[in-house]
């Protein structure tokens, strides 16, 4: 079980949240957990990850906890690494990053069925979510390949362009690309020093384009959400134009919601100033990406890093835009898992809680840090309204001030009794040389509970 592991301190009293809630330890020495997953019954499921850490491979698997913290392994061998999880009649949907990427369903008896395949993972952003709408369907989010629309240096820096190569974005409908080509000084794919590599956008790494280039479109797309029956028949573009929807959920009214993970600044086209945002998701809709931010185009002056060739738009022509986001968040908070309050003694019925990992959240490079992240924060998105609700006495990782408290929470999930709220945590990630290195063991499952009796209608806690 958590024999062997590392593990870090974690002191709920240096969680900070309103008054009337206490924050609990359920486990510790989870190793890169990623997904969290409660059946109707109450048992919990975490995801952990999975990832190459130095010269070590940190197998993906699904493991149950028990109220002890105990963990025990439900199922293991999964192709990449495993980046979304849900429960649901008895069996798990997991989604696996690879190239391509895939849905499978894992049986009680640990045989697994691929649902949906052929989906264009394996790059910076995964196989999103995983969550059962009103309609009895599965949705789920498909990040980009790049940071925003071009394959460069940056990508091989995360450290999978060398093993897919072939790997690049695919937009929802056809779309026209006007000649605009990116060149990358140093090509990291080959043996000669200084040779180049020219790239266009929605092509492989090293694949110039010239004149109006049309690229086709499908709806296994990058930068979507898609729906499909729980057999994964029928599959559907639902909307498109999201960097990364990370977290996805429908409120208790019908509505489907999502958080998507700025654009940053590096790469053959660096995007500068870019926010998180949580956006209402409309069926068919575009959200703008790669050239427009939460709405806005990228050729905004306020958008061009310093020194770095001039933006343009990379599509000729434009679907209609989505219109705005309904929240914004400062650029690096890293939005990360979403969930809506049901009705119960937790009190903020109807209200979106939200993770903000940081700017270490998984496969996001060493970047500077925002004194809006490595929290949890509450929204009501019929006013907008939004403030902390878990958080540390200092912003950032509770490692980078010695604190007990939040180091990365990457997803949340209430009971179905409205009770409690879990924040799963990802735990500590190093930077190092070649880049920011997740530590083993450190991951961490919390809950969050009322101190006291809370009755709507009456006046609140009592």
């Amino acid at each position: 079980m958590n024999q062997g592991r590392c593990s870090r301190r974690a002191e709920p009293s240096e969680v900070l949240v309103p008054s009337d809630f206490r924050v609990e330890v359920v486990a510790q020495s989870l190793n890169l957990p990623i997904r969290l997953a409660l059946s109707p019954g109450g048992e919990i499921y975490v995801a952990e990850m999975g990832l190459n850490v130095g010269q070590r491979l940190v197998p993906a698997r699904i493991v149950q906890v028990y109220p002890d913290g105990q963990l025990t392994q439900i199922a293991a061998g999964f192709q990449g690494t495993v980046t979304a999880l849900a429960f649901h009649d008895g069996r798990f949907l997991v989604g696996e990053n690879d190239w391509p990427g895939r849905i499978v369903r894992v049986n009680a008896d640990g045989t697994k069925e691929t649902l949906v395949s052929g989906l264009p993972g394996g790059g910076d952003h995964p196989t999103n979510g995983i969550v059962f709408g009103p309609d009895g369907k599965i949705y789920f989010g498909q990040g980009t390949v790049t940071n925003a629309g071009v394959i460069g240096p940056d990508n091989f820096e995360i450290g999978w362009l060398t093993k897919r190569p072939d790997a690049h974005d695919v937009p929802g409908t056809d779309i026209v690309i006007s000649e605009q080509n990116f060149v990358t000084i140093q090509d990291p794919l080959s043996p000669i020093a200084g040779e180049k590599a020219t790239t266009g956008p929605f092509v492989p790494f090293g694949t110039a384009i010239s004149g109006d280039t049309v690229i086709r479109g499908s709806r296994k797309c990058s930068g979507s959400i898609l729906r499909a029956n729980p057999d994964g028949s029928d599959l559907e573009l639902v909307a498109w134009g999201l960097r990364e929807a990370f977290g996805i959920a429908f409120s208790h009214d019908g509505r489907l919601f999502c958080v998507e993970n700025g654009m940053e600044n590096r790469g053959s086209r660096p995007i500068r100033g870019d926010v998180d945002r949580l956006w209402e998701v409309r069926r068919g809709a575009w959200y703008g990406w790669p050239d427009f931010a939460g709405g806005e185009p990228v050729t905004d002056p306020r958008f061009q890093p310093k020194g770095a060739p001039r933006l343009r738009f990379l599509l000729r022509d434009h679907p209609t835009l989505a219109g705005a986001p309904l929240l914004r968040f400062p650029s690096l908070s890293g939005v990360a898992g979403l969930d809506f309050c049901p009705r119960g003694p937790f009190g903020f019925e109807g209200q979106a809680f939200i993770c903000l990992a940081g700017d270490y959240a998984p496969h996001v490079p060493a970047l500077r840090g925002t004194s809006m992240s490595n929290r949890i924060v509450r929204a009501d998105l019929n006013t907008g309204q939004m403030e902390a609700f878990a958080s540390n006495e200092r912003a950032g990782p509770a490692s980078a001030s010695g604190s007990g408290g939040l180091e990365r929470p990457v997803d949340v999930k209430f009971d179905s009794s409205g009770e409690a709220m879990y924040v799963l945590d990802y735990g500590v990630v190093d930077s190092t040389r070649s880049g920011p290195q997740p530590v083993e063991g450190t991951g961490v499952l919390w809950r969050i509970r009322r101190r006291r009796v809370y009755t709507p209608g009456f006046g609140g806690p009592r």
